[in-house]
């Protein structure tokens, strides 16, 4: 069994290609994902989205994502 010698984590908000594109340039550079995406919903802030005010909501949640990779 081989040992980790390094550890990171890929933080992105909202998923987005961001996101996959740091995983995927880590991978290319020899990392590993281990485990699966994992997401977490954050706390409503408040929002200029004129999208969500129109809807009535003058808050706005985020969707944060998380991938650990080793090494």
């Amino acid at each position: 069994m081989q040992q980790i010698k390094e550890y990171k984590i890929v933080v992105g908000v909202e998923g987005g290609s961001k996101f996959s594109d740091e995983v995927t340039q880590l991978i290319s550079e020899g990392w590993q994902p281990i485990g699966g995406v994992s997401a977490f919903l954050g706390h409503g802030e408040k929002t200029t989205n004129p999208e969500m005010l129109s809807r009535g909501y003058d808050l706005q949640s985020k969707i944060w994502t998380f991938q650990a990779m080793v090494k």
